[in-house]
């Protein structure tokens, strides 16, 4: 009867044992793989703070680039859009007196009219030296998923205006006038003379428009990035 308790009583402790032994295992193995989770996910941590400071560094660095181009945009705009002003101004008033009749078109060619009002010796036609290598290179990178949607769209209209606008009325002026064989033909004066005119008045409004489109968005990005305004200051 003896033997049998202590028989019953071995087994009991040794399921106890047992037990303790598991749920010493489970604990053991719980932290282990806790501790290999917690390495797993710091390094992994760790890896994406490292990518997101890279980005961050790529996307400071772009739209810093990107904010000076379009401030040389804007003094670009601001000089030819003066020069064309009083450009247009003159040409109109003389396109008025060759239609009128006060100014015999066919005396002289089309070149003789018109080249006497680009007074200037280097940039003779005054067209503004925009560019958009900042805006192509920020589009081309990885920090360009990180910017604020509305700002990039109105960034992209912006760059939008600038190629359809003044660029493409610019190669129009070169294309039609310039370049073209009507310049240097006496009975195409008058007709050169007018759309001369007429160009050159449709460049000066769009250059207006897009300097003020050019300013906004330089507000924009000095609104969403402060260190822009912090460099302004130094």
């Amino acid at each position: 009867m003896i033997n049998l308790s202590l028989y019953f009583f071995d087994t009991i402790l040794y399921s106890i044992e047992v037990k303790i032994k598991l749920k010493q295992n489970i604990i053991n193995y719980s932290i282990e793989f806790i501790f290999i989770f917690s390495s797993v996910y710091f390094a992994f941590w760790l890896t994406k703070q490292g990518e997101e400071a890279k980005i961050k560094k790529i996307e400071r660095q772009a739209v810093t680039m990107l904010h000076n181009e379009l401030k040389e945009n804007a003094i670009q705009l601001e000089k030819s859009f003066e020069y064309h002003k009083e450009i247009t101004e003159n040409l109109s008033t003389y396109a008025d007196s060759v239609h009128r009749g006060l100014i015999d078109a066919e005396k002289l060619r089309p070149i003789e009219h018109i080249k006497p009002f680009f007074y200037r010796r280097a940039n003779s036609l005054g067209f503004p030296n925009i560019k958009e290598i900042a805006w192509q290179t920020l589009q081309n990178s990885e920090a360009y998923v990180y910017l604020d949607y509305k700002l990039a769209s109105e960034l992209g209209e912006l760059y939008y205006i600038q190629d359809v606008g003044v660029k493409s009325t610019a190669k129009g002026i070169i294309n039609d006038i310039f370049n073209s064989k009507s310049y240097y033909q006496r009975e195409e004066s008058e007709a050169i003379v007018i759309q001369t005119a007429y160009y050159f008045n449709e460049l000066k409004g769009q250059e207006e428009f897009l300097l003020y489109f050019t300013n906004k968005a330089i507000e924009s990005l000095e609104n969403h990035y402060d260190f822009l305004k912090d460099s302004e200051g130094e």
